[in-house]
């Protein structure tokens, strides 16, 4: 997945913009970005930006996935995992089961050995016939970023990955993103205010939200 950006205002109202970013490119070495910064500073804007979720109205912003340009939000999700909140994507009148079930039918995602070894890596076995109202607030993170994976995606963009986890959950999800880069070849774009939580390498980029707007 390429991603090349020039002159970009994003917002709606062009008098207002909410992010201006004039010029930056994703481009195929860089397998993991942070997108630091304080919050209201544009990190999820940004995001949204990516995932075609909030307009631009003026400049150039060219999407890519083997070589191929993607056009429409229509397009782009087939190949990208996206969760930029606010938790609660399943629905919470059904079992975990019953949400991977109906996510099954709808997307037609891996086969069911890849779904059921995710299951175990984000540590659901035991969740799946509980409601997602009765879950904690930690536990249907996880499950959020869990559907995130599930279709195993080109690329993966989620707002705070690690908001809400706890330590063990933190850790267990940089081991999965870790086997996606390497296995997979997956490549993520995290919106971050834990930079430090993250194991940094020549694999992963950290980049300031206002850098965008040098």
């Amino acid at each position: 997945m390429e991603i090349r950006i020039n002159n970009l205002k994003v917002g709606y109202n062009k008098n207002y913009p909410t992010l201006i970013i004039h010029k930056w490119s994703l481009e195929g070495s860089e397998k993991c970005l942070l997108v630091s910064g304080p919050n209201g500073s544009g990190k999820t804007t940004f995001l949204k930006l990516l995932v075609k979720d909030i307009p631009y109205y003026s400049g150039e912003l060219n999407i890519s996935i083997d070589g191929i340009i993607v056009k429409s939000i229509s397009e782009l999700l087939p190949f990208v995992g996206v969760f930029l909140g606010p938790i609660g994507f399943s629905y919470k009148h059904l079992t975990l089961k019953e949400n991977i079930d109906l996510f099954f039918l709808l997307y037609q995602p891996q086969e069911i050995i890849f779904q059921q070894k995710l299951i175990e890596s984000f540590l659901l076995l035991e969740l799946l016939d509980t409601k997602i109202s009765k879950l904690s607030i930690g536990q249907r993170k996880r499950i959020d970023l869990f559907f995130c994976f599930l279709n195993n995606p080109k690329c993966i963009i989620i707002d705070e990955p690690l908001e809400y986890l706890d330590e063990k959950s933190k850790f267990n999800f940089l081991e999965i993103v870790d086997h996606f880069i390497n296995f997979f070849d997956t490549k993520f774009i995290f919106s971050t205010n834990m930079v430090s939580s993250f194991t940094l390498n020549n694999s992963i980029k950290v980049v300031n939200v206002k850098e965008f707007q040098m």
